[in-house]
């Protein structure tokens, strides 16, 4: 990476695991918690990760059972990055 980004920006943002979705895990196990009943989260993601959050969420047993991906939104530059995520 670039020292700009290396050295700037936080370490466990830079390297999301294996597919790069450790963090989103880890804030999908907590959003049936944190979210009102109306209540939406909206996340930054990769360009790839909304079509793999849809399968996460709609997975059987995948354990987000009480979510869903409601939208997806294109970022400044008009590139599809911003999910939104709420109740069922």
């Amino acid at each position: 990476l670039d020292c700009s980004v290396r050295n700037f920006e936080d370490h466990a943002a830079l390297d999301g695991g294996p597919d790069g979705l450790d963090i989103i895990r880890d804030i999908l196990g907590h959003l049936p918690d944190w979210l009102s009943h109306t209540g939406v989260a909206m996340l930054e993601v990769h360009l790839t990760h909304p079509p793999v959050l849809q399968r996460l969420l709609n997975e059987e047993g995948g354990g987000h059972a009480q979510l869903r991906l409601q939208r997806v939104l294109p970022d400044f530059t008009g590139r599809d990055r911003i999910v939104v995520i709420g109740r069922r």
